[in-house]
């Protein structure tokens, strides 16, 4: 490496490692304000404050903030981390999020307030088999089953509220065609097509709970409920005046607006990343040439090499292609900007029925896609077209044996020769950065896009 371009490999690392901390830093805020957003909303729909609640809320953050002040000497793999950080965290944080049963504002006190309105132990008092099934740490009820010795059968079902009771009381009429049961002075669902030997279904909403009588006729039924001093139900008790009585909030807006935000606001990272991270500065004391002297130098690279393929679509820009496989090539398109003295740069990676190089292309599936259907056949041609921005390595910039004379450069043809795709973009910079001019890659600069990603 030449001494002179020791200094501007160490501004050109500084400049790198400063983007690269923003980078991380916009992530690490950004994770921050999605699980504040979450609790918020948590906290709003009256999931009370808890362990449970604070702790996955400040840890996220906290795995972030760890991932944000790591060394980023290794841009490149800082950059993914803090990008795959910022991508999966805050789905975390939804799915999560998802575990807590929402009620809705004074839902929580509402299911806190609802308690037993009938005697369990009397209600199964003489019963020959009693068994309990208790759903509560499951988001379910609480259920308890007794059969008699006359065969009829008695199950209490326990609901959070007696709006959940109703609501389940309901979805059984509609199911087994339940209509009104009033005899013996009872007020009771009777099940159509829920008997199956028994003559008599009935339910009974008692509040929050739900008790179902089988028997094998109406005479016996009647008589269980008056052996086991079974109340008649009563009306639906009225809504306190100090209840809040507001609708339950809906979950949809917000984790429909959620995930939309959070896919906007990752795609504009990796835009503004492909831009911020991947600029390199013209050469500390190097004088900006004009623009056609400029095109002549990169011109004068074609007569280097037979691999690289230079042509001029107007005045102010400048293509190169390198074939990189059969059908596959990497095109480098320069666009000059003399009034800033920088050079717009768009990469694109291309296949035209390309053989896949690997597995992973051949499989024609997204990411973690080919594990869930490992037998679909295997592509045995490609088509695609990627645009990307990359990062320049500075020790690599630094290193290239690049020597300009007026209107054009000199490189040794093997070396030129030896190099794949990066290694033709480093030495385009160095041509250009050397020639006081700005080097800035565009994700957003392509004319025509499928796909862009910072590599």
């Amino acid at each position: 490496m030449s001494p002179a371009l020791t200094p501007a490999l160490v501004e050109a690392t500084q400049i790198r490692s400063g983007a690269v901390r923003r980078l991380g830093m916009i992530g690490c805020t950004y994770v921050a304000a999605f699980a504040a957003a979450v609790i918020a909303w948590l906290m709003l729909n009256g999931v009370a404050a808890s362990v449970w609640l604070v702790a996955p809320g400040l840890l996220v953050p906290a795995i972030a903030l760890v991932l944000t002040l790591r060394s980023s000497v290794d841009a490149r793999q800082y950059t993914m981390h803090v990008l795959v950080a910022t991508m999966v965290l805050p789905i975390v944080l939804l799915f999560w999020s998802a575990s807590f049963d929402l009620d809705g504002p004074g839902g929580a006190s509402r299911s806190l307030a609802a308690g037993p309105t009938l005697d369990a132990q009397r209600l199964f008092s003489g019963a020959v088999a009693v068994q309990d099934s208790d759903l509560r740490s499951h988001d379910g009820p609480l259920l308890r089953a007794a059969t008699f010795a006359d065969g009829s059968e008695l199950r209490l079902t326990r609901y959070a509220d007696p709006q959940a009771a109703a609501a389940y009381l309901a979805m059984l009429a509609s199911v087994f065609r339940g209509e009104p049961f009033s005899d013996g002075g009872r007020r009771a669902i009777r099940l159509q097509n829920a008997s199956t030997g028994s003559t008599l279904v009935i339910v009974e909403q008692h509040a929050a709970e739900l008790l179902e009588l089988r028997a094998r006729d109406q005479a016996s039924g009647l008589a269980r409920l008056a052996a086991q001093q079974v109340p008649v139900p009563g009306d639906a008790p009225p809504a306190s005046p100090d209840a809040d009585v507001r609708p339950s909030l809906p979950q949809w807006p917000f984790y429909t607006g959620a995930v939309v935000a959070h896919m906007l606001v990752f795609v504009g990272l990796i835009f503004w990343g492909g831009s911020a991270l991947t600029q390199v500065p013209a050469l500390t004391g190097s004088v900006a040439v004009p623009a056609d002297l400029l095109i002549e130098r990169l011109g004068s690279l074609a007569r280097l090499s037979n691999r690289l393929i230079v042509s001029t679509p107007n005045g102010h820009s400048v293509l190169f292609e390198l074939p990189a496989h059969q059908r596959r090539s990497h095109k480098i398109t320069l666009w000059l900007d003399a009034d800033r003295h920088a050079v717009q740069v768009e990469e694109k990676l291309a296949a035209a029925g390309a053989a896949p190089m690997d597995d992973n292309e051949a499989s024609m599936g997204d990411f973690g896609e080919s594990a869930f259907d490992a037998t679909q056949p295997d592509a045995q041609s490609i088509w695609s077209s990627t645009w990307q921005a990359t990062m320049i390595e500075p020790a690599r910039l630094a290193g290239v044996p690049l020597q300009l004379q007026a209107a054009s450069a000199l490189l040794p043809a093997s070396y030129l020769s030896s190099l794949d795709g990066e290694g033709v973009l480093t030495v385009l910079c160095a041509v250009v950065t050397r020639s006081g001019w700005r080097w800035e890659p565009r994700l957003l600069g392509a004319r025509q896009r499928s796909s862009g990603r910072p590599t």
